[in-house]
């Protein structure tokens, strides 16, 4: 052959080889990547609710409806093998197996195993003893130390428990199990104390002792097994995608029963008290069908069976007592009658109410109204709305959300009803329940649920705060340990399953058609006899009634004059009707007014009101006019002003009081407001009257002043400072200042004052005042005195961290502040807030205060001084009563009034009496503070007097904070 021919037969064969190969290399490929298999097998353990075999040999659970769903992606189908744990892994690592579908993840496993990109759940390890086993409890730690726990071979959960076991610092005895009911075997047969499983094995029988952890679980593979892996992961993702509460609605479907023991679980603090337990006084609404009824001596309704289960559950024993027709419940549970209220509605006002503790609710029920059929409601509307008076949960809503309602109150739900149908009422508001087996009741044919409100009833168990904790601890543990099973249960048998109770009367009313009948036969002639009369009769009555209405709703009561609302409608009615003529505002006060009452009484007062009353009436000073009685002594007139009728009007009123048949110096002032701007609003006519009026107050020359410039601008700069003031105190433009105090005969500093500054970006620094009347007067003051105290706290916290020296801080209380009941609590919540002892925090209040509510002042300031606070009286000398002060009031401290120490030099009399006071003030163990001290001068007498302490300027002005703290170092 030639070696052309050779060649040829060489490169031929070199081409077989390679088809050859290539042929090889797609075979080696498909054998090392085979596709995916049809049907997979998918190995399970004994887990309730997660894979479990039906009667009919068909599949159900979590992991089946998760592998349905892939395979709906896939196209797979599924052969499921039962074994154990141990037996599963190992056939999985051999292939015997393709899918294990509740693996958690760990390190160890991923060396073998691979896992589903994302998880399809989560579980909680939980710890378990038999039912019966008394010497443990829930979180019993010291218990549980030394006993023999039986464990699950190679479960993710054996390593949860031991760390579980180690932070707690308990001891145990591993015995490792191939299968949960292997497990479950050994722990019944005593071979074991305590079993650890996933909360997927839900063992209801068993006492839960513990429960930690919550772990993901995914779907777990042979490694390398990419051609299950693969599409199992898109599968995931695209269910996660499109159905993003899956899982979720997987796990309400199949575990939400199973999610809360049916036996609640309780520490061994809990288990004694519920032995030693007093049997506990439930309050109950008797009236509240199908909620809570009682009758015939017997309790029913939802309230009281959830009551029962939980007796049941708990161990507790309770003692039912029926409110009395109307008692607010917590009324009841303030005067100690009962122990509890079951039924009570978990609102902000008692959640947020120290005094009250709530458990959790047993319940989330829908409230809904009711009204006529066939008339359509709007809820915005200004209603009248029938509630229970037991209903404060309701009447707190209506309040916040719908204030324009005007409140029905009745007796029980029926009387509603009967208030809507009869229209007294537009609406009843309700639950759904109640609604649904009162429109029963054929009498209420007529009414019909038109509209749910967003408002939801969430009953539960209230305890005054001194309840005890475990108690209310073992309370939220039973209702907490609900199945959705047995809520439904007791709803059922109080709803759907009890019919409405039929009495006498509602049978009558169901056949009300036939009596109807005979009952008109028989009064038809006697109501026309009858008709004719009363109509007459019923007319004048009508009339009569009509004018009474007005008269009472327009007029004051006492002197038949307009009252204040109307008198400013009328006002605004008269000068529009006349708008080229000048009309005036005249308001009329008595001197001393107060006095009469005190010395003469009420009634005599009263009298001389109704007296005065007629006399304005019949002696305006200008026609037309309108008069009123704005208010206890003030009176006003809107008149035409005629210049000469004024004269004789005063003269007149002159000549009233000083004839009028009492034995005292009556006196009045008057305020005269020329109408300018009739869109000016009345109630500002008449406020600037008075204030002309307080020109006046207590002069012996003059009755009447008349409203000027000077007037109008102070009125426009108080109005400046009320509009500023809610802005500055929210852009930090008040600041406190700080005054130190010394010891007279030392120069130690002892302690300060502190003062408050408003430090305005355009008016600079504005005096207090300026604006301190303004505010209490506006009731901004309170708002201020809770800046100056929290900023007061703020920096002794400060100073106390930082190592400063420490001295008592005095701050100021207004009278606003210092008649609100709640005071002393609000100065205990801030010094345990700040962390600072109440000795630092002294509290001033002004002597004047006395006069005006001697026996709230001496309350409030007892409850401070037993909370460990220091009262301080300022400015003692400024008022009369200083001698009633120093033996009523709990003070520790006097602070004498600087006019005593400002008349030293031009009035001799001041050196006595200020030596006198602080003689006084230290035989009866107080401490005394002067305050203004300038001078040299001045300081050397006050020590010769043996004054402990002064303030002012002669040692320190007000001081910035800065420069305070550096006198602290």
């Amino acid at each position: 052959m030639s070696t052309q021919f050779f060649h040829k037969v060489i490169i031929f064969l070199l081409l077989i080889l390679m088809l050859l190969f290539s042929d090889f290399i797609c075979i080696t490929n498909q054998r090392t990547v085979k596709a995916a298999p049809q049907t997979l097998r998918v190995g399970y353990i004994d887990y309730a609710n997660f894979i479990e075999t039906e009667i009919d040999g068909s599949y159900s659970g979590y992991g089946v409806d998760y592998l349905n769903e892939i395979s709906k992606k896939t196209g797979w189908k599924y052969d499921y093998v039962f074994d154990t744990w141990p037996n599963l892994l190992a056939r999985l690592q051999s292939g015997d197996i393709d899918l294990i579908a509740s693996a958690q993840y760990s390190e160890d496993r991923a060396a073998t195993f691979d896992f589903s990109n994302t998880p399809i759940g989560k579980e909680s390890t939980l710890l378990y003893t038999a039912a019966n086993r008394s010497d443990i409890y829930y979180d019993d730690y010291p218990a549980m130390a030394g006993k023999r726990v039986g464990l699950l071979s190679d479960s993710y959960q054996n390593s949860t428990f031991f760390d579980y076991a180690a932070a707690h610092g308990f001891g145990f005895i591993p015995v490792y199990y191939p299968s949960d009911a292997e497990m479950m075997e050994a722990l019944n047969d005593g071979a074991v104390d305590l079993l650890v499983t996933g909360s997927l094995s839900f063992h209801q029988e068993l006492k839960l002792v513990g429960q930690f952890g919550s772990d993901p679980f995914y779907f777990m593979t042979q490694k390398n097994n990419q051609a299950i892996l693969d599409p199992l992961n898109a599968a995931m993702a695209t269910i996660q995608s499109e159905k993003p509460y899956f899982e979720s609605n997987l796990y309400k479907k199949y575990y939400k029963a199973l999610s809360n023991s049916t036996t609640p679980s309780f520490t061994r603090e809990e288990a004694e008290y519920i032995q030693t337990a007093p049997v506990l006084k439930i309050g109950v609404i008797p009236n509240y069908a199908p909620m809570s009824q009682y009758a015939n001596g017997l309790f029913s309704g939802i309230n009281i069976d959830f009551a029962n289960a939980i007796q049941k559950k708990s161990g507790l024993l309770f003692e039912y007592l029926p409110l009395a027709i109307g008692e607010r419940p917590i009324e009841a549970l303030d005067s100690k009658k009962c122990d509890l209220i079951v039924g009570a509605n978990r609102t902000e006002k008692y959640l947020q109410n120290p005094a009250y503790i709530l458990t959790d609710s047993y319940l989330n029920i829908n409230s809904v109204s009711v009204g006529r059929t066939g008339e359509t409601v709007d809820c915005n509307d200004d209603l009248t709305a029938a509630i229970l008076r037991s209903y404060q949960s309701l009447e707190i809503y209506l309040a916040t959300h719908r204030p324009n309602y005007k409140i029905l109150y009745c007796d029980n739900p029926g009387d509603a009803m009967d208030a809507v149908k009869s229209g007294k009422a537009d609406i009843t508001l309700m639950n759904n329940y109640m609604a649904d087996y009162i429109l029963q009741n054929p009498h209420y044919d007529g009414l019909s649920v038109n509209t749910a409100l967003s408002y939801n009833e969430e009953p539960a168990i209230i305890s005054r705060n001194d309840a005890d904790a475990t108690l209310i601890s073992v309370l939220n543990k039973s209702i907490n340990s609900f199945s959705t099973a047995e809520s439904e249960e007791i709803i059922i048998a109080n709803t759907i399953a009890h019919s409405y109770d039929y009495s006498f009367t509602d049978t009558l009313y169901k056949y009300r058609s036939a009596w109807f009948f005979i009952l008109f036969s028989i009064a038809l002639a006697a109501f026309f006899f009858y008709l004719f009369k009363q109509r007459t009769q019923q007319t004048r009555l009508l009339q009569e009634e009509s004018e009474n209405l007005r008269h009472r709703a327009e007029c004051d009561a006492l002197t038949g004059l307009y009252n204040k609302e109307t008198f400013y409608a009328k006002t605004a009615e008269l000068i529009h009707q006349h708008p080229d003529q000048l009309f005036c505002i005249i308001t009329l006060d008595i001197e001393r007014f107060k006095i009469i009452n005190d010395l003469y009484g009420i009634a005599a007062g009263d009298v001389l009101l109704q007296k005065l009353g007629r006399f304005i009436e019949g002696n305006a000073p200008g026609q037309p006019f309108i008069t009123s009685r704005l208010d206890s002594d003030n009176f006003a007139i809107c008149c035409l002003w005629e210049e000469k009728k004024l004269p004789d009007f005063r003269q007149h009123l002159r000549d009233f009081l000083k004839h009028y048949p009492l034995n005292f110096n009556i006196t009045s002032r008057c305020g005269l407001y020329f109408i300018q701007d009739r869109d000016t609003p009345v109630h500002l006519m008449c406020d600037r009257a008075n204030m002309a009026a307080e020109k006046v107050r207590g002069s012996e020359l003059s009755h009447l002043a008349f409203y000027d410039d000077a007037q109008r601008d102070s009125l426009l700069q108080e109005q400046w400072i009320l509009n500023e003031m809610e802005h500055a105190l929210a852009s930090g433009q008040f600041c406190v200042y700080f005054q130190p105090k010394y010891q007279a005969k030392s120069g130690q500093i002892t302690g300060s004052e502190a003062l408050v500054r408003w430090i305005h970006p355009e008016k600079g620094i504005i005096s207090p005042g300026a604006f301190v009347p303004s505010f209490e007067k506006s009731g901004f003051i309170v708002k201020l005195d809770r800046f100056v105290w929290t900023e007061t706290c703020r920096k002794l916290q400060e100073w106390q961290q930082t190592g400063k020296a420490l001295y008592p801080v005095s701050v100021n209380m207004s009278r606003m502040n210092l008649y609100n009941d709640d005071i002393c609590q609000v100065f205990k919540d801030l010094t345990t807030s700040f962390n600072i002892s109440p000795e630092l925090l002294q509290i001033e209040v002004t002597e004047t205060a006395y006069m005006e509510n001697p026996q709230s002042l001496i309350r409030t300031m007892r409850q401070l001084k037993n909370s460990g606070f220091t009262i301080l009286m300022d400015d003692f000398g400024s008022g009369y009563s200083s001698l009633n002060i120093l033996k009523d009031l709990p003070v520790d401290v006097l602070k004498i009034d600087m006019r005593f120490i400002r008349d030293l030099e031009d009035n001799p009399r001041s050196e006595p009496i200020l030596k006198s006071i602080v003689q006084m003030t230290k035989n009866l163990g107080l401490l005394v503070i002067v305050e203004g001290v300038e001078t040299k001068a001045q300081l050397d007498f006050l020590i010769a007097i043996d004054a402990d302490e002064i303030q002012g300027f002669y040692f320190s002005r007000p001081l910035p904070v800065k420069e305070f703290e550096a006198l602290l170092c």
